[in-house]
């Protein structure tokens, strides 16, 4: 996994030295994509492996390429958050991303956020004393 990000990362950084200005090409927005996507399963599997660090990084590395996953990348820097025992800033983080709601959402992007609503809830009451 941490050669195919590699690989991407280097013919994302080639195609942004090509760029004209702001303009985003499809090319370099569907490397953004897939390289936040292999961030994002890294760090999955890392969580898995009970591997925090590795963890950590790989969700903080997708958090800086502002990709069309970022609802996803938010949920997995708080569940990393909790598996560092970060309970409290876990849920602070998840109600600011919930409060801070984009409102062009699409039916996926409503789901998303009721499901992560619900885990919100699920947060605070297996934590009592948290809230």
């Amino acid at each position: 996994m941490a050669t195919r990000i590699s690989l991407m990362r280097s013919v994302r950084q080639r195609e942004e030295r090509e760029r004209i200005g702001n303009l985003v090409s499809p090319l370099l927005r569907g490397l953004l994509d897939i390289e936040q996507k292999c961030l994002l399963r890294l760090s999955r599997a890392a969580r898995a492996s009970d591997q925090t660090q590795i963890a950590l990084n790989s969700v903080v590395r997708a958090q800086k390429l502002d990709g069309s996953h970022m609802l996803e990348v938010n949920e997995e820097f708080s569940n990393v958050l909790w598996l560092q025992k970060e309970e409290k800033p876990a849920v602070q983080f998840l109600q600011n991303v919930l409060r801070n709601r984009d409102s062009t959402e699409t039916v996926e992007s409503r789901s998303h956020y009721a499901l992560l609503s619900s885990r919100l809830v699920g947060f605070c009451y297996s934590q009592p004393g948290l809230y």
